[in-house]
């Protein structure tokens, strides 16, 4: 059984001094999920909070056993070079998101410097979905 990745992102809320985020989840045979994304320091994880509710675009891409051991690779190469400083607009989650999908073999938009932008994109590219990642979430809400 193949597996799914999920790009998911949400928008920025000046108010809230939030640029917005994108992350990636794969949801792996027999229910597990997987999810990643880069973050400042001392930020944490919302996906892991169960806050899965605060992204509003979503698309699903179908992986093979391939792309996933790629795609894991490329997470882990990251994770190694952690002495990245997190840096709005040069290294930051779409950085992270762009660079791992790509290194799935998957099709990637051109680079965009907000989160939710580079989420559009990847809608544009795949289509929206949200798929079995998210099928736990409370309702997420989509973005018109």
């Amino acid at each position: 059984m193949d597996r799914e990745l999920v790009i998911m992102s949400r928008p920025a809320k000046l108010r809230e001094r939030t640029p917005g985020h994108i992350m990636v989840a794969v949801s792996t045979p027999g229910g597990r999920v997987e999810a990643r994304g880069f973050y400042p320091n001392g930020v944490r994880d919302e996906v892991v909070e169960g806050k899965w509710q605060r992204y509003t675009r979503s698309t699903v891409i179908p992986i093979n056993e391939r792309q996933y051991r790629a795609l894991k690779a490329a997470i882990g190469r990251w994770r190694q070079t952690l002495d990245k400083e997190y840096t709005l607009a040069l290294l930051d989650c779409t950085s992270f998101v762009w660079l791992v999908v790509k290194a799935a073999g998957v099709a990637v938009p051109e680079d965009q410097a907000w989160p939710d932008d580079l989420g559009n994109e990847f809608m544009k590219m795949h289509g929206e979905s949200w798929g079995r990642c998210l099928a736990r979430a409370e309702g997420p809400k989509h973005a018109e």
